[in-house]
């Protein structure tokens, strides 16, 4: 709190050649209000200027627009409390289809537009329904560039937009035409979000911010050195320097707290530096397990110190709990554990593993890895269309940890899987104490249901074929070779489906939804404690396969908590973090 008396300080000496903002983050999917709340009380205190937002303030996603426009009254009136003008870019859950976007321009603001302030200007552009820059429409484009020929005649220039494609291209290393109009134009600046997280970045003299979330859900990243924090940017402008501060509510940090550097590295770390064998869990394995850990120095820079596992709160026993290493540069160390589970249905939270990770020429951060779970289930074999009594026999997938990896972030839900000869076959219940409270609201195939309570399971058909795969992506670093196709399903309780077929390659693949499965579905929604789907899809759907092993994975999103649960956590667009499903 010190901290944040010292920027209320600074705040309040802005004169008449000074002009103070806020940049805001996501809100949404998944709001958590006690969270955007205390932003928006600082906000208040703060008495910045005004107000700019990347966008993501409503959960949306809806057919209903009624129920989009409350969902604006209720924000906008929280907006407004603070008693500072607000401009914001539309984000995938404010604008998802024309209806949004007339009801975003009438409650809001244009989607896109500009703002001049003293010797600034700012532009706010509208890239929320289309995933890269190469989607981009022409209109969309041409309404940009004629903000950015705006700007010109402004000393300070800044661009706000929600999904982060400086960000993708600079992981894909591909190149980045959006980049060059905005270096061209001389932004110095750029704020965007989407993913949840925090870092920041400098090129060719934009100084690059992703922000968030500012109430919204951890998603990408949950742990602090890699951004998972709540978060906003407060912004000064006084004649020719513009100033940045981080602030996590009640504390204050540098622009450069978390770069893209940094992130990069401690994802290294973790994918490929700190490697644990993952703990089997499912029908046939037993509660202990010896596992190999295996640290690598990927930064080249040597490691060092103690490392510990932290099972309080856990039902889980590590042996040894701790244990002192040195890593010579670029060498590697091997280390067995023995790790137990007490109780074989409360696996989460799983123990975490604490050490001191050195990158980024001698920086060192405190990096924190749950013990892998790789978990396991047996599908149903039928002789044809599964009645109650073959469900009865299915053991299903159930247990689903939070985005921070707890128990009971859902109430629970059972999803059965099956396969006869000649199709695939689901059973999904999902409980719910609440059931008036189930939302339920879309009802066109392909259509987001991502709003509404919905199951998302992912399958890959060909596990074998998967292997190969990231056998040679290992061998020859090649990261851009496609994954084998996988599948994902969407199901809300209506029986509304929306499904696609994927590859993984890279850091994000590619999704196509124009493929679309034959399912047969059965809604139930006369069920008094929750809501239950069945469903049938032929095998052929998913090309040449055969049932005896596919790797799955399940997402419970419940909409009144919002909260999701998963299966096997974290969820990733990553065929080789699936579980898998054995006959």
């Amino acid at each position: 709190m010190r901290r944040l008396i010292i920027l209320l300080a600074l705040a309040g000496v802005a004169g008449a050649t000074a002009f103070d903002f806020v940049v805001l983050g996501d809100r949404t999917g998944t709001a958590h209000d006690s969270i955007f709340v205390r932003v928006l009380e600082e906000i208040r205190l703060l008495r910045p200027d005004f107000i700019v937002g990347t966008g993501d303030l409503i959960e949306g996603y809806t057919d209903d627009i009624g129920a989009a426009a409350a969902e604006w009254d209720r924000v906008l009136e929280l907006l407004a409390a603070t008693g500072v003008p607000g401009f914001y870019a539309p984000g995938n859950h404010d604008v998802w289809d024309a209806a949004s976007e007339s009801l975003f321009t009438a409650r809001v603001n244009a989607p896109t537009r500009s703002l001049a302030h003293g010797n600034s200007f700012f532009i706010f552009a509208d890239n929320s329904r289309w995933v890269s820059f190469s989607d981009w429409p022409e209109e969309q484009r041409r309404r940009f560039r004629a903000e950015l020929g705006k700007a010109r005649r402004y000393q300070h220039r800044f661009v706000l937009m929600h999904r982060p494609w400086w960000r993708y291209a600079l992981e894909a290393d591909r190149p980045d035409t959006l980049h060059e109009w905005l270096r061209a134009a001389g932004v110095g600046w750029v704020f965007t979000g989407h993913d949840h997280f925090y870092c920041s970045h400098v090129r060719d003299g934009i100084n690059y911010s992703q922000v968030g979330p500012s109430g919204s859900r951890l998603k990408v990243h949950s742990d602090r050195g890699r951004g998972g924090f709540q978060n906003y940017l407060y912004g000064r402008v006084v004649g020719g320097r513009v100033s940045l501060t981080v602030v996590e509510p009640g504390r204050l940090y540098a622009p450069d707290v978390v770069t893209l550097g940094t992130v990069e590295a401690l994802s290294r770390a973790r994918d490929a530096g700190v490697q644990v064998d993952p703990f089997p869990l499912g029908p046939g394995q037993g509660r202990e397990s010896r596992l190999r850990l295996a640290l690598t120095d990927v930064a080249g820079e040597g490691q060092g110190g103690q490392m510990t596992w932290r099972t309080e709160g856990t039902h889980w026993h590590i042996q040894p709990d701790a244990l002192s290493f040195l890593i010579e540069p670029d060498g590697r160390g091997e280390f067995d554990i023995i790790a137990r589970l007490g109780d074989l249905d409360r696996p989460w939270p799983p123990p975490m593993l604490e050490l001191p990770w050195r990158h980024s020429g001698g920086r060192v951060t405190e990096i924190e890895i749950p013990l892998p779970v790789k978990r396991r289930a047996r599908a149903g074999a039928f002789d044809g269309p599964p009645g109650d009594t073959c469900w009865q026999a299915v053991l299903p997938l159930e247990h689903l940890a939070g985005n921070s990896l707890e128990p009971g972030a859902v109430e629970p839900a059972e999803i059965r899987v099956g396969f006869d000869s000649l199709n695939l076959y689901l059973s999904i219940r999902c409980h719910d104490t609440r059931p008036d409270l189930i939302r339920a609201e879309v009802t066109g195939r392909d259509e987001p249901v991502y709003g509404d309570d919905h199951v998302n399971i992912v399958f890959d058909p060909d596990p074998a074929a998967t292997r190969a795969w990231a056998a040679q992506v290992a061998a020859t670093g090649d990261s851009g070779l496609p994954s084998p196709p996988y599948y994902q399903l969407f199901v809300n309780p209506r029986g509304t489906i929306a499904d696609r077929r994927c590859r993984f390659f890279g850091r994000r693949g590619e999704r196509d939804w124009s493929w679309d499965g034959n399912w047969t579905v059965a809604a139930d929604t006369t069920d008094p404690d929750g809501w239950s789907v069945t469903l049938a899809c032929p095998l052929t759907e998913f090309g040449d396969v055969h049932p005896e092993e596919w790797g799955i994975n399940a997402v419970r999103y419940q909409s009144r908590r919002r909260a999701t649960g998963t299966w096997q956590p974290p969820f990733r667009h990553d065929p080789r973090t699936f579980g898998t499903l054995k006959r």
